[in-house]
């Protein structure tokens, strides 16, 4: 294939990837949060941070939706979500906890419960969603996707996970949302599938395809290190968002 044609094929694959990233995984906070209209510029003239206790879920009953993740791939999320918020946003984490997730039993969830046993009103609840695509591909041996694979190609693997965080800012004494927002991103794993030795494969590259991570071959975290590369920049965009809208 030349290199201008290749730079077609990248281009749709990219625009099919950018479609795919606006719509899975769908929406998911509507299912545990109650959809009141949002209450606009009841944070704007606040001074001071304000105290919330952070509530996570990792939801699996979407459409398509990944496997949920182990307790010990949530073991770090908490602290990434604290420091992001307290960095970007004027609020001050006092406490922090992880929910499993069940939509189904949704209107069990009790938010002023929740907020009354960590000693806060305001609780700042987030929803982390995956959605993992495999398919069979053929992969430049030399990691390249700008044009290169004068080395030729080899039978691989791309696994695409799409992942979404979704925030809200919910007032439990007042029953009202007080800001929401979401992001998302993604991230791809490429493996080979025959035991060829290769010093660029697997390969984890995020969103844009110029910067990767090369997990060894045999690294059983590797599909867990792709959720972290998708979720992490998921949860930037759901941030910065969420900077955009406080106060409005």
């Amino acid at each position: 294939m030349d290199r201008r044609a290749k730079s077609l094929v990248l281009c749709v694959i990219g625009c099919l990837l950018s479609a795919c990233v606006g719509t899975l995984p769908e929406p998911r906070i509507p299912a545990y949060v109650p959809s009141s209209a949002i209450q606009s510029g009841l944070l704007s003239t606040r001074s001071t941070p304000l105290d919330v206790a952070l509530v996570i879920m990792n939801d699996t009953a979407g459409k398509d939706s990944a496997p949920p993740l182990s307790d010990e791939e949530l073991r770090p999320v908490p602290e990434l979500f604290h420091v992001r918020l307290e960095r970007e946003l004027p609020v001050k984490v006092v406490k922090e906890s992880l929910v499993r997730a069940m939509s189904d039993r949704a209107g069990a969830i009790s938010w002023k419960q929740i907020a009354e046993e960590q000693g806060v009103e305001m609780l700042l609840i987030a929803v982390l969603s995956h959605v993992e695509k495999r398919s069979q591909d053929s992969l430049l041996l030399d990691g390249s996707h700008e044009g290169g694979g004068a080395m030729g190609t080899v039978l691989g693997s791309v696994t695409s996970d799409y992942a979404l965080v979704e925030l809200a800012l919910l007032d439990t004494k007042a029953d009202r949302v007080l800001a929401r927002a979401e992001g998302r991103g993604w991230a791809t794993l490429e493996e080979i599938d025959s035991r060829l030795a290769s010093n660029v494969y697997p390969a984890i590259r995020k969103a844009g395809g110029m910067q990767r991570y090369f997990p060894p071959r045999e690294d059983p975290a590797k599909r867990a290190t792709l959720r972290w590369v998708a979720g992490e920049d998921a949860l930037n965009q759901a941030v910065a968002h969420l900077k955009e809208n406080w106060g409005r």
